[in-house]
């Protein structure tokens, strides 16, 4: 019987007055459209599958990897991650002369984590199927050589090594694959022998992740590191000569899985309209369950192998010191660290990166049409791909970065006391602070995985198990579109200025008052950016007028090649390419580089700027101990990490200048101890019960952390394709601090109360990036009280109870941990997309739209905890 695939949970009126049913049920033909524009199919015969449709072989182990639900049609369960830890220590101090000491310690420490998925699996596993374990052992030796060489002149000598290791694999045999699973990969590698890690997503309620991982899996980071620190006293000098040096090692594999990873997506809107890549049949069901069991495969991953990366790093810092006191009132803190940081390479050569430079057009492979495959230029193959340059080879430096071995970092400080009465102190000081960084960072082991090395293949839309891979014309594996990482060729080490200046007064007796300024600012911080990004439509070449979105007609026209708008406008050059690729066209095809997906480029971009007033005091008097602290402060940057994702143009990232992601503008803090007075100096039973009870707590009142308003319309809005950081932002059009409309509290949906004006918000116009920027909203602030109530019991002379209740969160009033900060998706019926509508707000139930829960809270802080201890001493 014929049923219409839409949102709706009413009855649409169509030609055949066809009725609505579940997006759960799985479609057989696309049957047409009916009189509302929406896809009708015809479903499979009582909603079933036909045997002949099925692929048991391929199919069954993985289905036997999905927990049967326990709750109705959902399953929930908790499990417990037992852990075992034991450690071993061995420490010797000798004397070895009046003047010579020596020092060792030798730590060894293991622990073993057994968990209900396989280790490291959390993002990509979500019910539990497949077990594992991560062991841990670690092993630290120092070594300390400490000689008092006169009265005014020590040197200590310190040797230190250390190394901790990481061991992951699976248990039982739920991960293992069969023999009889006939599904080929893109490479024929032997699947590590392990099932595919496989994903379940689309429209409907049937969610499911599993992944077993890539184990077995080992590594270890072994340091070493010498300090030499000679201290030398001279009249009102105190000086320090030394140096450090590290000789440090990471040797981990790539963490790539050589099983592959399936991925179903069905959306019973859109689904058919979607044709795979060789322009066939559609391949989905509407229903990515159904997908699974036929072998409708949305997309299929795969390396061709997983390798073992061996990167290696040293670094030498000679330093001198120098805390002069030049005046009885004055001391200068002068000090010079020279940070020579060696360049991080990779021992055997394993490591490739790609360099603009080296791309040359007429070598690069070009997208086949019929499979979406690359097809290369004669002489060319993907073992010389264009772009690709070798760490340590033909010129190329091994860490393939130029060198940047000097790098000063001096620091000054001072201490004054103006009157010399000890009641004053004016502090202040400056310093530079420079980080070689870690494997996240610019350096080789971002670039583990990388081709020709290790390839990394996309497939998309494959209708049948048997048609994952395919053999290119040379009968090596089909090669398709290649995702790589990229450093920079110009080694900037990221650094840290960093200065203060404080005042602080004795204002009375057990009072103290502190006022300071402290600043720092970041210069080369590692941020991400996609290198291969498609560039955006010029405003001068927009087709959109302003407030006018993509709608879904514009799609239609230019994905049948017709190159305008439904309101008659033409769609040409690059509003054309961006057009396209919002609406769903693969993106390969028009990225910059041909024959590269998304290039992940880390570069030393990232600055920060962090200034704060703090204002701290203390009172001890009369039984009360009370401390306050303020700060008022703003931190800015055009990336708050590594992996920054809120800015939407790799081609701009210096326009995403803004507050830092954790910026905090006001935290105001008191703490306070209070013996009570009451029954202080009452003797007897009344003395011991009533007397001597002790109130402690401290309270917290913050202001909450910036957020940035993303589009919940089309995603990639502008139809760039930037797969490193968000798809657009929202369009601003009121105040988000004015009145919020009425809210109707759904039953059986926990929302939370609407934070802030959602009218403020619309989708933004097509083919642009939106204009209310990154971290455009302050969230929800925090004021919390804890509290603990104290009180000792004697018990005789020796023996005493100690009675102690806290209280966390005391007046139990909700703190909410953030906001839900994408937009509403809904066109009303009238065209508007403003997120304050009606349709968004409290949803349509006509068209089947549920609330939106943009500016609700994503999460709330802990409600009131209560806890009571009592304790024995004798």
């Amino acid at each position: 019987m014929p049923f219409v695939r839409s949102n709706a949970t009413g009855t649409v009126q169509t030609p055949y007055g066809m009725e609505v049913v579940s997006p759960n049920c799985p479609a057989l033909t696309l049957a047409g459209t009916d009189s509302n524009n929406d896809n009708y199919y015809l479903g499979f015969p009582n909603n079933t599958l036909p045997p002949n449709l099925l692929d048991p072989a391929n199919t069954n182990p993985l289905v036997a990897n999905i927990p049967l639900p326990n709750h109705g049609h959902n399953f929930f369960g908790t499990f417990s991650s037992p852990a075992n830890w034991h450690e071993e220590l061995i420490k010797v101090d000798d004397n070895i002369t009046s003047k010579l000491r020596a020092n060792f310690r030798f730590i060894h420490d293991s622990w073993q984590q057994d968990f209900p998925i396989s280790p490291w699996t959390q993002d990509t596993t979500n019910v539990p199927s497949i077990g594992g374990t991560l062991k841990g052992p670690g092993i630290s030796i120092v070594t300390t050589l400490t000689s008092t060489m006169s009265p005014t002149l020590l040197n200590e000598f310190v040797f230190s090594y250390g190394a901790n290791h990481l061991i992951l694999f699976n248990t039982g045999s739920a991960w293992k694959r069969p023999a009889t699973m006939t599904m080929p990969g893109i490479f024929q590698n032997g699947f590590n022998g392990t099932l595919p890690s496989f994903g379940i997503g689309g429209v409907g309620n049937f969610q499911i992740n599993v992944d077993p991982g890539y184990l077995p899996w080992t590594n270890s980071n072994p340091t070493y590191s010498y300090h030499d620190n000679l201290t030398w006293s001279k009249g009102k000098h105190n000086i320090q000569f030394g140096a450090y040096f590290a000789a440090i090692q990471k040797n981990e594999p790539a963490q790539e899985e050589p099983n592959g990873q399936l991925g179903y997506f069905a959306n019973p809107n859109v689904a058919f309209n979607q044709q795979n890549a060789s322009g066939g049949p559609t391949s989905s069901t509407g229903n990515g369950f159904a997908d699974m069991l036929v072998g409708y495969v949305n997309s299929y991953y795969q390396p061709n192998q997983n390798v073992k990366y061996y990167n290696r790093y040293k670094v030498l810092e000679p330093f001198v010191q120098d805390d002069w006191r030049a005046t009885p009132r004055l001391t200068l803190n002068l000090g010079l660290r020279v940070s020579l940081y060696g360049s991080y390479y990779e021992r055997y050569g394993r490591a490739y990166n790609f360099e603009p430079s080296a791309y040359v057009a007429a070598n690069a492979p070009i997208i086949d049409p019929d499979t979406g495959a690359l097809d290369f230029p004669s002489g060319q193959s993907v073992s010389n791909m264009t772009g690709m340059v070798h760490c340590g080879y033909n010129g190329v430096h091994r860490s393939c970065m130029s060198d940047h071995l000097f790098n000063p970092a001096p620091r000054i400080g001072f201490a004054f006391d103006p009157k010399g009465d000890g009641k004053t102190a004016i502090r202040g000081g400056y310093g530079i602070f420079f980080e070689h960084a870690n494997g996240n960072d610019a350096n080789t082991e971002s670039l583990e995985g990388n081709p020709p090395l290790l390839l990394q293949s996309l497939q998309l839309f494959i209708s049948g198990y048997s048609n994952i891979g395919g053999a290119a014309q040379g009968g090596g594996p089909l090669i398709y579109p290649l995702t790589i990482t990229s450093i920079t060729t110009e080694t900037q080490w990221p650094y840290v200025q960093q200065y203060h200046l404080d005042i602080q007064r004795e204002l009375a007796r057990n009072t103290l008052l502190t006022v300071a300024y402290v600043g720092s600012k970041g210069t080369h911080l590692s941020r991400q950016l996609d290198g291969n990004q498609i560039h955006s439509t010029p405003a001068s070449q927009n087709p959109f007028l302003p407030g006018q979105i993509i709608s879904g007609p514009d799609c239609d026209n230019v994905s049948n090649g017709y190159n305008y708008l439904d309101n008659g406008t033409p769609v040409t050059g690059q509003a054309l390419i961006n057009l396209n690729v919002a609406c769903g066209a693969d993106s390969d095809y028009y990225r910059p580089y041909a024959g590269y997906d998304a290039i992940y480029g880390i570069i030393g971009g990232g600055v920060s700027n962090y200034n704060a007033l703090q204002v701290s005091g203390r009172r001890n008097a009369g039984g009360l101990q009370l401390t306050l602290a303020y700060t008022y402060s703003h931190s800015i940057d055009n990336s708050s990490d590594r992996y920054d994702t809120t800015f939407v143009d790799s081609y701009k990232l210096n326009s995403y200048y803004a507050s830092s992601n954790y910026d905090q503008r006001h935290i105001f803090t008191v703490s306070y101890i209070y013996n009570l007075p009451i029954f202080q100096h009452s003797t007897g039973l009344k003395g011991s019960l009533l007397g001597g009870w002790q109130l402690s707590g401290i309270t917290t009142a913050q202001t909450g952390e910036p957020v940035s308003i993303l589009n919940g319309g089309d995603y990639d809005n502008a139809g760039v394709s930037n797969d490193a950081g968000s798809g657009s932002f929202a369009d601003i059009v009121g105040n988000p601090h004015g009145p919020k409309p009425h809210f109707d509290l759904v039953p059986g949906v926990v929302y939370g109360p609407l934070l802030y004006n959602p009218g403020a918000y619309v989708q933004p116009t097509g083919l642009t990036f939106g204009n209310s920027g990154r971290n455009s909203l302050i969230g929800p602030g925090r004021l919390n009280f804890d509290m603990g109530l104290f009180k000792r019991f004697k018990v005789g002379e020796s023996k005493a109870l100690e009675f102690r209740a806290e209280g966390f969160n005391v007046f139990n009033h909700p703190q909410w941990t953030g906001i839900n900060n994408t937009t509403c998706g809904y066109v009303t019926d009238t065209g508007s997309t403003n997120s304050g509508s009606n349709d968004c707000v409290n949803g349509n139930s006509d068209n089947g739209e549920v609330p939106s829960n943009f500016l609700h809270p994503s999460g709330v802080h802990n409600g009131r905890i209560g806890e009571f201890g009592l304790k024995f001493i004798f």
